[in-house]
């Protein structure tokens, strides 16, 4: 009776060492499903930042804090404000923080230009010198000029007359970057031997500059060493070579910086099937050209 008992169990339970670790796999399964409802969950989840002690300094901000406050509340909570008013108090832009022009109502890439703009040697003298930063709210600055802390136009120093020369003092050379060869943009602020060559084979390429905002499509000219050069540039128009649009060949098409091969051959394709064009509305019919390349063209097209 025993012996079959035995071999009868045997028969049901006896289980393969791949058998028992199915099964154990399954137990320890059942139990995790069986505890899931009781841990805590949102423990591991990342928690939200709370902003309810920030508003609380904005708005004690708004009423009778200082602005030493404001920024010391600002910089205790380093994430971006978006809902932050502008405000107004008084600031030197040689001196001024990023944080300080953001509180203003600075964009921050434009804050942080101004810094690398002091950094690398420049210096604001006047409030409108503060115009001359490439992409600043000229409105927004309007709106603060008499926050400024610098003077709106410099004084002559006044000199005795034991020491004043006879001579006459030469006025600072302008540069026309139209015409200037590489060595006359090494003497401009911030450009050395690679970004003259640059410049110099971007204009050629182009036939000239109509604006100086396009120096921002040289390659590695920086914004800031686009401010400090601006006081010293000049821009003869006269001096810019026309783009003949009904004589140009597919090569000095692809070649300009504004035209792509695809838009080369559909501008003459085009002049082929219905001739010259007289007018940039004329162009404007060539599928290819979007509005954003005809504006940036239509002041080399020469009919």
């Amino acid at each position: 009776m025993k012996k079959t008992f035995l071999k009868f169990w045997k028969s049901y339970f006896n289980f393969t060492k791949g058998e028992r670790n199915a099964f154990f796999a399954l137990v320890a399964l059942i139990l995790l499903v069986s505890i899931y409802p009781l841990m805590d969950i949102d423990a591991f989840r990342d928690h939200k930042t709370d902003f309810t002690k920030l508003i609380a300094l904005a708005e004690r901000a708004g009423q009778d804090s200082s602005e030493n406050e404001i920024i010391e509340s600002f910089q205790e909570y380093p994430e971006k404000n978006t809902s932050f008013s502008p405000r107004k108090f008084r600031f030197n832009p040689n001196t001024a923080t990023v944080r300080e022009f953001e509180l203003l109502g600075f964009r921050s890439y434009i804050a942080k230009r101004i810094e690398k703009y002091r950094a690398s040697g420049g210096k604001f003298r006047t409030r409108a010198d503060l115009n001359k930063v490439y992409g600043i709210d000229q409105d927004l600055v309007k709106t603060l000029w008499n926050d400024i802390d610098l003077p709106e136009t410099l004084e002559k120093p006044v000199q005795d007359e034991r020491f004043q020369s006879n001579r006459p003092v030469k006025a600072k050379q302008l540069i026309d970057i139209n015409t200037a060869d590489t060595t006359q943009l090494i003497s401009l602020p911030g450009i050395g031997g690679k970004l003259a060559k640059r410049i110099v084979e971007f204009r050629s390429k182009l036939g000239g500059f109509y604006s100086l905002d396009q120096l921002q499509e040289v390659y590695g000219l920086k914004p800031e060493t686009i401010t400090m050069m601006l006081p010293q540039l000049t821009l003869d128009l006269s001096a810019v070579r026309p783009l003949e649009i009904n004589k140009a060949d597919f090569r000095t098409l692809d070649e300009h910086p504004y035209i792509d091969r695809n838009q080369a051959n559909a501008i003459i394709q085009y002049r082929k099937q219905h001739g010259d064009y007289q007018t940039v509305e004329d162009l404007m019919k060539v599928v290819a050209l979007n509005e954003l390349t005809l504006n940036k063209i239509k002041n080399y097209i020469k009919f």
